[in-house]
């Protein structure tokens, strides 16, 4: 179950999402842990292009999510995998639907107040940033927003300062 909220909470903020608001979707996805023992196993992971779901990427175990392509492609280069999620878009589903009747049962009407029942672009219209940039609108006493960094990519990494007073943060 650890392994699953982790797949899901990494998806739910990467900037995988495609052009239109259509949700990716992750049918015949999985996640994996593949166990790599040499520097040149780790480059051909790499060069799989698998999403790695780790902070520390190096040699010794790594949980992906990966593409049946990818899994074939995994066991050809003869790297030990032990499955995590079977069927992720199964998976992100379930969890879909206990969250919305959760929601349900607790009689909340704000469209806001569940945004993160689904999954998000960062950076797209209607993703993350977007959803920080409301806060701050509707609590501009209490709420900025805050650069924090940059990625690898080269992409602004956005946060929400929540002070008594945005004014002076």
């Amino acid at each position: 179950m650890r392994a699953t909220s982790l797949a899901l909470g990494v998806l739910s903020y990467a900037s995988i999402a495609n052009a239109t608001d259509e949700p990716v979707r992750y049918e015949g996805f999985s996640q994996v842990r593949v166990h790599v023992t040499t520097d040149a196993q780790l480059q051909a992971l790499d060069r799989l292009g698998v999403q790695i779901l780790n902070c520390g990427i190096g040699v010794g175990p790594l949980d992906v999510i990966a593409s049946p392509k990818q899994l074939e492609a995994l066991s050809r280069l003869g790297l030990e995998t032990e499955s995590r999620v079977a069927d992720i878009q199964h998976a992100i589903e379930l969890q879909r639907a206990e969250n919305r009747r959760r929601v349900a049962a607790l009689g909340i009407s704000d469209p806001f107040a569940d945004f993160f029942l689904d999954y998000r672009p960062y950076d797209e219209t209607g993703g993350v940033v977007w959803y920080m940039n409301e806060l701050v609108a509707r609590y501009p006493s209490l709420a900025s927003m805050v650069n924090v960094g940059t990625t690898l990519q080269g992409r602004t990494i956005w946060g929400v300062r929540i002070s008594g007073s945005a004014a002076g943060a």
